[in-house]
């Protein structure tokens, strides 16, 4: 008697029905990214003062907790918290203006200066090489570079890159407000956090390890980034200044707030300094050895001391960094930018302790 033949389609059919319902979960995710981009990015008035206040909350929590145990009633350990955080955010308003005012003082001289050696440049190109810097699609011999420089468009686009002052202090306002609130309410908050997380596949314990490692970290990182943007700002400056560099606090400021975006954070803070330093020194040799003072200090501080510093704290793939800092830079713009960092490590960490997603954050680890 013939034995049955063994049935090989049941394997096939489960195995392509946990493909179709991979890809379908893969193409819902994607459905689900865009959309939420599409909503941060029309909502960035709020959310982006929003995400700012919830990481100085983390970065206060430590200070009201302290202070309550010192025996202070929660609701003055706040107002000591929100007082600080204003007199800091004022300190840092009238830095900034002293910044562009700066800036705006001197910058016509400074085109000036831009006019004449590309003028000078145009002359010896046309002189050697019978070439002149002139728009293609008119008649005018006039060289288009110098023109540009001598016009207003110059400084229209620095104001245009500086953005409006009003609108800044807006979002300061709204961000002072919401961290007002929101570290008044975090006992409850981060309650309600915990029952969320529980709800979604975590127990109790794992939700309060995540809480723990998300706010130890981003509080790390923002720690050691500010002090290390601190310093190399400071080194900065006084590179500038003992060498006689105009706007030594401007290069300072701007080499703080820059650092905090990766990779090409400190690359553009060194562009400007180091173009003023060739227009400013009549020689040469000066201006390459300026350039090279700063640039050294920016290539010091960003692949020596802040690797052997922070280490791999958040544990992201230099890839992932990268794709976090264009995606967050095309959804909330400079903001986006230097926010990119906590934010993906966040995501990752939550992602690393589901049972669902935990392949994913393999992906965006190294």
């Amino acid at each position: 008697m013939t034995p049955p033949d063994h049935d090989d389609t049941a394997p096939h059919a489960v195995a392509s029905a946990d493909e179709h319902a991979g890809l379908q979960t893969l193409f819902l995710g994607v459905l689900a990214g865009l959309a939420v981009s599409f909503i941060l990015a029309t909502t960035s008035a709020f959310t982006i003062p929003l995400a700012i206040s919830i990481l100085l909350v983390v970065v206060l929590a430590p200070a009201q907790d302290w202070l309550v145990a010192r025996g202070l009633p929660r609701p003055l350990a706040n107002l000591l918290l929100l007082i600080a955080l204003l007199l800091l955010l004022t300190g840092l308003g009238a830095l900034f203006y002293d910044a562009v005012r700066s800036v705006s003082q001197g910058a016509d001289l400074y085109i000036e200066r831009a006019a004449a050696q590309l003028r000078a440049l145009n002359d010896s190109l046309e002189t050697r090489f019978d070439f002149t810097l002139t728009h293609a699609s008119t008649a005018e011999s006039a060289p288009l570079l110098p023109r540009l420089f001598a016009s207003n468009s110059a400084m229209s686009t620095v104001n245009a890159g500086l953005g409006s002052i009003r609108q800044l202090l807006s979002s300061a306002v709204v961000t002072f407000i919401l961290t007002m609130f929101i570290l008044g309410s975090r006992a409850a908050m981060t309650r309600k956090m915990r029952h969320f997380l529980g709800d979604r596949g975590f127990s109790e314990q794992s939700s309060d390890e995540i809480l723990t490692s998300v706010s130890g970290q981003i509080r790390g990182y923002l720690g050691l980034k500010t002090i290390i943007s601190l310093l190399t700002g400071v080194a900065v400056w006084l590179v500038a200044v003992l060498c006689g560099l105009d706007f030594a606090l401007v290069w300072g400021f701007l080499t703080v707030v820059l650092n905090f975006i990766p990779v090409i954070g400190p690359i553009i803070a060194s562009l400007p300094a180091i173009a003023v330093a060739f227009l400013q020194f009549g020689s040469p040799g000066w201006a390459l050895f300026v350039s090279l003072l700063i640039a050294g200090v920016q290539f010091a501080s960003s692949n020596i001391i802040e690797p052997k510093l922070m280490g791999d704290r958040f544990d992201l793939n230099i890839v992932v960094v990268l794709m976090s800092l264009f995606t967050w830079g095309l959804i909330w713009g400079f903001a986006g930018m230097v926010l990119s960092i906590p934010l993906t490590a966040t995501i990752n960490i939550v992602l690393a302790n589901t049972r669902r997603f935990r392949s994913v954050s393999v992906w965006l680890s190294k």
